[in-house]
């Protein structure tokens, strides 16, 4: 829906759906690798690098600085195509997402491998219930629709004065 909210120039889908892979299949590939290098042997690492993956402190960064390499990668590679800030947030949203869809799918599908439909079922009711409390923590922030809708008013507004003073076309 963010793709759709740029009316004057849309980013190439082909480019888009790029980072938006990236976004899903290094995070499959680089958690798998942590997972399985970290397997070996404590003997190998040592205590403090084992701990470190145990308690989470090393694979968000490592899956940070990934998703970050691409929008580097896009920025010098094809320059050309971003020209604001509304470019890059189309982008780091693909990357984003493509990273939420994996971790989502991975987690429903473990659940479902390892404890069958009730496991499937209380992940999905445990994130609706996330969700609502978050709406319900937040009701000042309207749904997703009304979201994205007002993010191409503000868009638009914004390119009709920024372009007087930039002398942009």
């Amino acid at each position: 829906m963010l793709y759709y909210a740029d009316r004057y120039e849309k980013e190439p889908l082909r480019l888009v759906l790029s980072a938006f892979f990236w976004g899903a299949w290094p995070a499959f590939a680089i958690g798998l690798v942590v997972v399985l290098v970290f397997r070996l042997p404590v003997e190998l690492w040592g205590r403090d690098a084992v701990e470190a993956v145990r308690m989470g402190l090393l694979a968000p960064v490592i899956e940070e600085l990934v998703k970050g390499a691409v929008l580097i990668v896009i920025m010098f590679r094809f320059r050309h195509e971003i020209d604001s800030v509304h470019d890059g947030i189309i982008y780091g949203a693909a990357v984003g997402l493509g990273f939420a869809m994996t971790a989502n799918m991975l987690s429903y599908m473990g659940g479902f491998l390892t404890h069958g439909f009730v496991e499937l079922q209380r992940k999905v009711f445990a994130e609706l219930a996330f969700r609502k409390a978050q709406q319900a923590a937040h009701p000042d922030q309207p749904d997703l629709a009304v979201e994205v809708d007002d993010l191409r008013t503000q868009l638009h507004r914004l390119t009709e004065t920024a372009t007087p003073a930039t002398g942009q076309l």
